[in-house]
């Protein structure tokens, strides 16, 4: 058995999907069977469509014929770490569950230190962490703010020690 993968080695966007295809013969002219590891969508197929979440997934297809004779051919993947913020425009800290807390999430961000002022330039939060999860509950002084604009400046470190300056609006509803 004789076999090749295209493309063996590749580099793709975060969430970005790529089509694997194998190509094999059986000198005897047989059948053949493909063994994909990691698992694939369609893992007894000469090709697959596979969508990565490490930075780097290297795909073993091993290639065999009835007689078992077998090929094995990789393919290595390599995921482009993009370093991306995403800052929500409105906030509803009304206890629902849903858009509770103002804070800043993406790709690839290892701190954000976030200041949120009101109308009148009093900082109503400042909070440094390396946990995205957290982030202004719209109370300040352990009273909740009233519905209105609110300014916002962030600084976002990344994971690869570049940092960004954020500034913007922040609608707080209820």
């Amino acid at each position: 058995v004789s076999a090749s993968i295209s493309p063996s080695e590749i580099l793709i966007d975060q969430g970005q999907s790529v089509l694997l295809e194998v190509t094999a013969t059986s000198g005897l002219g047989t059948t053949l069977s493909y063994e994909w590891l990691p698992d694939v969508n369609c893992p007894d197929c000469p090709s697959a469509t596979v969508t990565p979440t490490a930075a780097t997934t290297t795909y073993t297809v091993i290639v065999s014929d009835e007689y078992g004779c077998a090929a094995t051919v990789l393919a290595t993947v390599n995921i482009i770490a993009r370093n991306e913020v995403v800052i929500p425009n409105a906030f509803s800290p009304n206890g629902d569950g849903v858009n509770d807390i103002f804070r800043l999430t993406g790709f690839n961000v290892s701190e954000v230190e976030l200041h949120v002022f009101n109308r009148w330039g009093n900082e109503v939060y400042y909070h440094t962490s390396g946990n995205l999860s957290e982030g202004w509950n719209g109370e300040y002084k352990g009273k909740q703010q009233e519905i209105g604009v609110y300014v916002y400046y962030a600084t976002v470190t990344f994971t690869d020690g570049t940092s960004e300056t954020f500034k913007g609006n922040v609608t707080l509803i209820k």
